[in-house]
């Protein structure tokens, strides 16, 4: 069969625009279709996989494979949709699976073979958070193992997720937040503001570009980095957003901006530190050396508890619901909705809902002067 045809559809509905593949069955004449979710890099991909297999004469059947090419096509299919580290986790709970079960194909793996290999991490002291992780990552491999006929049914079908108990974390006050900037270096001072602030990720902080910074709107931009110069990077789900930075932190910014080395575009990445990422050009290298080590080191100075940096972004949000900020609102801003919950409520967020999350920041933290007399003194 030459050149076999394979239309990419868009169908708009109530949760966004999802894709699906549409060809001819070779063998009844009848139009075929298949849904390839809310990724049109994931559709184009499945359309050239689609017509390579009408070429070579495959249409629907399952596709039999031993299990190392199995676990190789379903990684190469994931990298289109999913971030590196989702894909290295997804790589070594293949591994782990390989290591313990030893399948010979796919189709040959039973819901008892995924038991199985949960009690054997279980006895290795893996926890239940870790368990459901394993768990999720087999259901994904073996989901898109499906999507690409190389098996019928998810043999992690019907295993029990496990319970996992929410985790208590400190709720850092303006005082503590105060206390850690005085004991805190020129970058690390303000890094640890705008987080407390507008409850930015620890990979946001440390991939902002001066670029993402709108001095004039007070509000930084969190989007995926790429092209020369940066280093490449994703936030987590891949979306963009706006977030609002307080008069203090807005002029904290200047003032390290001013004092900034013009060849190095990130805000809290040191010079030398940017140089050697770059010439080195491996994403997986940390953009800081030591980071929990040197937080945990700047808290032990201010004496206040060291909970880790994430616990400055979910003081940042209990904040805002404190002080009644919406909770799309929040959910918006701290991008914790998909994709089409974050665009349904973006233009209201980046009005009014923007606004009174930069008004919110600025109340409860009634400690600026002391950011104000920090930064005339190590900014200059």
């Amino acid at each position: 069969m030459r050149n076999p045809e394979v239309w990419i559809t868009a169908r708009k509905g109530k949760r966004g625009v999802t894709y699906h593949l549409r060809w001819l069955d070779p063998t009844t004449g009848r139009w075929r279709s298949e849904s390839c979710g809310k990724s049109k890099r994931r559709a184009e991909a499945s359309a050239a996989r689609k017509r390579q297999d009408l070429a070579a004469g495959i249409n629907g059947d399952m596709i039999r494979v031993a299990w190392p090419v199995f676990c190789d096509r379903v990684l190469a299919a994931k990298a289109i949709s999913v971030r590196a580290s989702t894909l290295a986790e997804i790589r070594r709970t293949l591994d782990m699976f390989t290591e313990v079960i030893q399948p010979v194909a796919p189709d040959r793996v039973q819901h008892a073979d995924v038991q199985a290999f949960l009690e054997a991490r279980k006895a290795k002291g893996n926890s239940s958070d870790t368990l459901d992780k394993h768990r999720r990552n087999l259901r994904n491999a073996f989901n898109e193992g499906i999507r690409l006929r190389l098996l019928r049914e998810n043999p992690t079908r019907g295993v029990a997720k496990f319970k996992t108990h929410a985790k208590d974390w400190h709720l850092y006050d303006p005082t503590e937040v105060d206390a850690m900037i005085a004991a805190a270096g020129r970058l690390w001072g303000p890094m640890i503001y705008v987080a407390y602030t507008t409850a930015m990720r620890k990979g946001e902080a440390l991939n902002l570009t001066w670029a993402d910074v709108d001095f004039d709107a007070k509000a930084v931009k969190v989007k995926p980095k790429a092209g020369s110069g940066l280093l490449a990077w994703s936030p987590k789900d891949h979306e963009a957003r706006v977030l609002p930075l307080t008069d203090d932190a807005a002029r904290w910014l200047q003032r390290l901006y001013v004092a900034s080395d013009k060849n190095c575009p990130y805000v809290f990445i040191p010079p030398d530190r940017y140089r050697y990422l770059v010439e080195h050009g491996d994403r997986e290298i940390a953009r800081l050396n030591n980071f929990d080590r040197t937080f945990a080191r700047i808290c032990s100075r201010a004496g206040v508890v060291a909970d880790g940096f994430h616990s400055l972004r979910k003081s940042c949000i209990t904040r805002w619901l404190e002080s009644g900020v919406r909770p799309h609102v929040v959910q918006s801003l701290a991008g914790h909705a998909d994709i089409q919950t974050t665009m349904r409520y973006y233009s209201k967020v980046r009005g009014a809902g923007i606004e009174s999350a930069r008004v919110a920041s600025a109340t409860y933290h009634p400690g600026a002067a002391i950011l104000r007399e920090s930064c005339a003194s190590k900014v200059g």
